[in-house]
């Protein structure tokens, strides 16, 4: 990896593994959606050296700048191309902050921040996933209203879904109530729509597959 990404360094296989995916991925959507007129490999680099110059960006200030934005309320594609962006910047820092902990050997750090990588990485998959729909359905029509909405909530989904394995919930109700604050918390830095009142049926629907205590040996 240090061929290719000249900033990061990792002291261990598995970690290297972590995070080589992670950028690989970050990498493919970067190229797919940015109009940047550079190389995921150089905005890696400048990306990093601006974090090491400026420590007051974290993950909210990123977020808060993609809040800023004048897009426009009509102009869906253009929003979904920049949800997906700004998910891979949040990526980016935590890939920043695992790579640093490495280099300083505080792993139990560097497993922390890796992880968190590799959940935004997934939320950015998801996103990436639901301007594909956006894109088909408006060039076919064949969408109905609701699936649209429904599409439009694949990062929230990916986002509950990386959540609830992070410990150990008794049931199902339990864990949507638990982690409906995070969700809703994402769905208004990355403007989907979600009310308090349909939270958390929704997220209950999206931990169908999952299993929990209360339906464990049924």
């Amino acid at each position: 990896m240090a061929d290719t990404i000249e900033h990061v360094h990792v002291n261990s296989e598995t970690s290297e593994s972590v995070i080589e995916s992670v950028i690989a991925t970050l990498g493919r959507h970067f190229e797919k959606y940015s109009t940047a007129d550079k190389k995921f490999k150089d905005y890696v680099n400048s990306h990093f050296d601006k974090m090491a110059r400026d420590r007051s960006i974290n993950n909210r200030s990123i977020l808060a700048d993609f809040d800023e934005r004048t897009l426009g309320e009509n102009n869906e594609e253009e929003l979904a191309r920049h949800r997906i962006l700004v998910t891979v910047d949040v990526s980016l820092y935590f890939c920043f902050l695992a790579n640093e902990a490495f280099v300083a050997r505080k792993s139990d750090e560097a497993w922390f921040f890796a992880t968190e990588a590799s959940k935004w990485c997934g939320i950015a998959t998801g996103t990436a996933f639901a301007f594909h729909v956006l894109l088909n359905s408006a060039r076919t029509h064949a969408a109905s209203g609701g699936r649209g909405r429904s599409d439009s909530y694949e990062p929230l989904r990916q986002f509950a879904l990386e959540a609830v394995k992070k410990r150990i919930y008794p049931s199902r109700r339990n864990a949507a109530l638990r982690i409906k604050p995070e969700v809703l918390k994402l769905a208004a830095e990355l403007r989907i729509p979600l009310s308090e009142q349909q939270a958390e049926r929704t997220i209950t629907g999206w931990l169908q597959d999952v299993p929990f205590a209360s339906t464990r040996g049924t």
